[in-house]
């Protein structure tokens, strides 16, 4: 299966491959927010971390609360 990858002019980008998308936003400097939709199998192999690793690289330190994480039970 093939991701797909589409940057934005606002700088977020998202990674889609069957029914699941990654969506990285910046919404302040040192900040990613990942938005998950549907079900990861696997199919991004190392896409989705490939993409915390380049803002890690572009600024560090990167923030991450854990507080902050949100799971919502999908239909499958």
């Amino acid at each position: 299966m093939t991701v797909q990858r589409e940057a934005s002019a606002d700088g977020s980008v998202k990674l889609s491959a069957g029914r699941c998308t990654f969506t990285f936003t910046r919404p302040a400097p040192g900040m990613v927010d990942v938005r998950i939709e549907g079900t990861d199998k696997g199919q991004f192999g190392t896409a989705a971390l490939d993409e915390i690793a380049l803002a890690i690289v572009r600024e560090r330190p990167i923030y991450s609360d854990p507080a902050l994480f949100e799971a919502r039970k999908s239909k499958s």
